[in-house]
């Protein structure tokens, strides 16, 4: 992981998180981030936190999930929603709280 955040073609990362996932989960975890990896990024639909949120989602770890709301419709109902934020600096924040049970490790400020 120090590797990786030291090297010149990933200068733009800073932090990393480590979870453990079980061995027979690797190669679909590694599959789903290549394709979100290789999918069209947009700003704050569709950016790097989300790529990792996805990836991890599907091999069971929570992809960073925050409760918005109460929000209240038109009609007077009051409802939350669980949302992934678009900053990935919350959002990463959020993997590591929802994941803590499988968080092996971070690195990084």
């Amino acid at each position: 992981m120090q590797d990786f955040l030291e090297s010149k073609y990933y200068s733009e990362y800073k932090r990393g998180a480590v979870f453990g996932v079980q061995q027979n989960q690797v190669s679909p975890l590694v599959t789903k981030m290549r394709s979100e990896a290789a999918s069209k990024y947009v700003l704050l639909a569709n950016n790097c936190s989300h790529a990792c949120g996805q990836s991890m989602s599907s091999v069971g770890l929570d992809p960073g999930y925050i409760k918005s709301g109460p929000i209240r419709d038109r009609w007077g109902q009051v409802s939350e929603q669980w949302i992934m934020s678009p900053i990935p600096n919350i959002q990463y924040q959020q993997m590591i709280i929802n994941n803590s049970s499988r968080l092996v490790m971070t690195v990084g400020k």
